[in-house]
């Protein structure tokens, strides 16, 4: 099944037209002969739009295209929720998508194209956000240009957190948007540091891609063995040393303390939604004991596991 999607038209007309959605409750659901998915959207004033795709298994591959044209008025935040990382072509790159990755939301930019492909009996759950230009300039003093084709953030916990609370309060208008303006306003000021940092480094444009590229391989939490530096460097196509310190000057911190960072915080995100125990993550993590993950989390948080869980 091939889908084209324009941005500069709503997502949810679309969607539905593509996959015969139906409407039920509050929510639309697809024809089962292409899965079983559901959507829901709200519109909110200012010309923001809020999207949960919700947990799908396709039974019919699909390939999707979603296309901005270059005098777009139109931008998409898009975050991958599920379990299963999505590989998108990207004008000739290959992007692996996943929220545990420091490529956690795609930023869909002017005259962009990407390339999708959907393994049918593979978990789809994503969230976008569609909003027009006049929404940048109505929330925020500073209007906010958007002029990549394509840009990338993490989605670090304090933003997973606001996008879950979002998610909780979508049959709540009023409580829905309050966490998604507090979402989008603490992910466009990381956005604007983030530029103005970049603007600062004296790093091309295609190296600072790479290093999200590389440090994606330091963003699983889990991973009880990391990658060398030299293989780092490799995937950077860069020197050791070059890697090192342009890697300090974009993330702010070396390879081994960005991957520490995000387990602290993946383990403190599951602490707190009691999905695990602090031997459940010790486990995980590889530790030779629980107190070691204890000392851990502490010296980092200033506070014992137990606390939040």
């Amino acid at each position: 099944m091939n889908i084209i999607l324009d941005i500069q038209q709503k997502l949810s007309t679309q969607f539905i037209e593509y996959f015969d959605m139906k409407l039920v409750n509050d929510g639309y659901t697809m024809n089962p002969d292409f899965g079983d998915g559901s959507m829901k959207m709200i519109e909110f004033p200012s010309k923001l739009e809020f999207y949960h795709f919700k947990k799908c298994n396709y039974k019919v591959p699909i390939y999707m295209k979603t296309v901005n044209p270059i005098n777009t008025d139109w931008f998409v935040f898009h975050i991958n929720l599920s379990n299963i990382k999505q590989t998108k072509f990207i004008e000739g790159n290959t992007i692996e998508f996943h929220k545990h990755l420091p490529i956690g939301v795609i930023i869909y930019g002017p005259g962009i194209e990407i390339e999708t492909n959907f393994e049918p009996n593979k978990e789809v759950e994503v969230v976008s956000f569609r909003f027009h230009k006049s929404f940048l300039q109505f929330y925020f003093d500073e209007e906010i240009r958007i002029e990549d084709k394509v840009s990338y953030e993490d989605l670090d916990y304090q933003l997973e957190e606001l996008l879950r609370l979002a998610l909780l309060n979508m049959n709540s208008k009023i409580s829905c948007h309050k966490y998604v303006l507090e979402f989008l306003t603490l992910f466009i000021n990381k956005l604007k540091r983030r530029k103005s940092k970049e603007k600062k480094l004296n790093l091309h444009t295609d190296d600072i891609k790479s290093l999200f590229i590389a440090s994606s391989y330091l963003r699983n939490p889990s991973a009880k063995k990391l990658p060398f530096i030299q293989e780092l460097a490799t995937i950077a196509n860069m020197s050791q040393s070059k890697f090192k310190s342009s890697f300090k000057q974009l993330f702010g911190t070396s390879p081994k303390q960005f991957h520490h960072k995000i387990r602290m915080e993946y383990a403190k995100g599951e602490l707190v939604a009691k999905r695990k125990t602090p031997t459940d993550l010790s486990f995980e993590f590889g530790y030779s004991h629980p107190s070691n993950f204890t000392s851990a989390f502490k010296k980092y948080f200033n506070a014992l596991p137990s606390s939040y869980n």
